[in-house]
Order: structure tokens, then C-alpha cells, then sequence
């Protein structure tokens, strides 16, 4: 089975002696090219992926709203609102949120996808849905990038909090604007939390252990 989902398991009194998390693969040659370059003022936040409310995208807004202006900072946001529930929620984000700068770099094609990742600091995932895997925490770890993640699905499990990453409560933008203050004071936490982000798993290597859990090697 993929992250996350644990607890729910535990709940419906299925036995924690079956159950295997089994962290999915990237493409991490793809990802990893470059050497990630320190932090440097301003620090550079970034959004990866579909603009529709679920993903929580407003309460970066909000959460940036409610930042100092003496703050230094750059919100990067790459994705695309593309049916018309999802253009109409984008376009009431600008409207309320006017006073936030931001950079829209639009849709990324995935194979251009490091491209993004080598523009921010900071990933931050604050998503309303119960991810199941989480494909952006698994890429930004595999570029070199801390996250702020939502308290939702299998993010918890992923981040070590305060180590790699930040965790936040879900659905709660008072939460984020801390978390992001925290790295705006002591920016050096960003580079200490990057010397501690694990190694990202393949596809190769994530093939190979599911065939052994099908296979009853590995319990």
C-alpha cells in the first residue's frame, strides 16, 4: 500500500501486523540535477500543482496576508485552473487577496517539472483532501526542497517535523502564516532542514519491494 492511511486501517480494527507502507517512486534522475544552491534573501515559496480549493491554494493567500510587510519574501505559484469551477475559484483568490504579490508561472509540463522546483526555497502543501501519497512532497524532497504540509492524509507520515519539513494544522491558515514567519526569522533553518531530507525511492526500487510483498518477503 502506498503512505498514509494507517490510522483509518487501525480504526476498522484491521491488524497493524498487516499492514505495509510501502513510500511510492519518483522519477528521481529526472529531478535531481543540479546541486541545490543555499538559501539567499528573499526566500522564495512555492506552490506546485492544480488550483482548485481542495488543494487549500487560498490559505496560502490568507496566510501571506497576514505576514509583515517588513517581511522578504516571493510567492511562486506554477499550476493552472482549468474547468470553470476551478478558473472561478482562482479568480475570486485574486480578487480578495489583491494586496498578495505573487508570480503566476502557469501549467508545467511534468517533464519540465524540476524547472519549478529549482525556483522556490520552500514547497508548501496545504491540502484539504486526505492525500493518499503525495506526489509533490516525495519530488521537492527529491530536489532538495524542505515542505510545509498540512496536517492531512499521509503528509504527516512523511515529514519529520522541524527536522526536514514543517507540519500545520489542515484548513487552518493562522497555523501556515506561523510556520512561514518561523522560516522568515531564522532562515537558516531552510538549509539545515535540507541537510536532513531522506533519500527519495525509484520506481525501479519501489517495483522491486512490491513484487516481494506480493511475493510474502517482506512483512
Amino acid at each position: 500500500m502506498g503512505d498514509g492511511g494507517n490510522s483509518d486501517l487501525l480504526r476498522n480494527a484491521v491488524s497493524e501486523r498487516k499492514i505495509i507502507v510501502l513510500p511510492h517512486g519518483v522519477a528521481v534522475d529526472r529531478l535531481k540535477k543540479r546541486t541545490a544552491k543555499r538559501f539567499k534573501k528573499p526566500m522564495k515559496i512555492g506552490f506546485i500543482g492544480q488550483i482548485a480549493h481542495h488543494k487549500g491554494v487560498h490559505l496560502i493567500f490568507e496566510a501571506l496576508q497576514s505576514i509583515e510587510r517588513t517581511k522578504e519574501y516571493e510567492f511562486h505559484l506554477f499550476g493552472d485552473a482549468r474547468t470553470t469551477d476551478e478558473q472561478r475559484y482562482f479568480k475570486k483568490i485574486k480578487e480578495r487577496f489583491h494586496s498578495v504579490p505573487f508570480d503566476h508561472h502557469g501549467f508545467v509540463p511534468h517533464e519540465k517539472i524540476r524547472t519549478a522546483y529549482e525556483q522556490v526555497d520552500v514547497v508548501i502543501v496545504p491540502s484539504l483532501a486526505y492525500e493518499a501519497f503525495c506526489l509533490v512532497v516525495h519530488e521537492a524532497f527529491a530536489c532538495s526542497k524542505p515542505v510545509i504540509v498540512a496536517r492531512s492524509g499521509a503528509m504527516p507520515e512523511l515529514v519529520d517535523h522541524g527536522k526536514n519539513g514543517l507540519i500545520v494544522e489542515r484548513n487552518d491558515s493562522r497555523s501556515l502564516a506561523n510556520a512561514i514567519r518561523l522560516l522568515l526569522d531564522a532562515p537558516s533553518r531552510l538549509n539545515e532542514m535540507r541537510s536532513n531530507i531522506p533519500a527519495v525511492k525509484t520506481f525501479v526500487e519501489y517495483t522491486v519491494e512490491l513484487e516481494r510483498i506480493f511475493k510474502g518477503e517482506m512483512k
